[in-house]
């Protein structure tokens, strides 16, 4: 395994996390399979920004 394989549950189900219910992806591959994650954290990490920005400093434009 490479040092930056990761081990993920292909169904995205963290529930069961044995060895039979994990994959050995490659970096790329992990980020594309966990798109959907990805893009929901950036998402609300932006709004989050906003809202503190229109909070304490009023229009927030970035």
């Amino acid at each position: 395994m490479h040092d930056n394989a990761a081990l993920v549950p292909p169904d995205k189900d963290v529930g069961q996390r044995g060895p039979a219910n994990l994959v050995t992806l490659c970096q790329r591959c992990h980020m594309i399979h966990d798109r959907g994650e990805h893009r929901r954290r950036f998402r609300v990490a932006i709004l989050l920004r906003r809202a503190l920005g229109n909070l304490f400093a009023g229009v927030y434009r970035y």
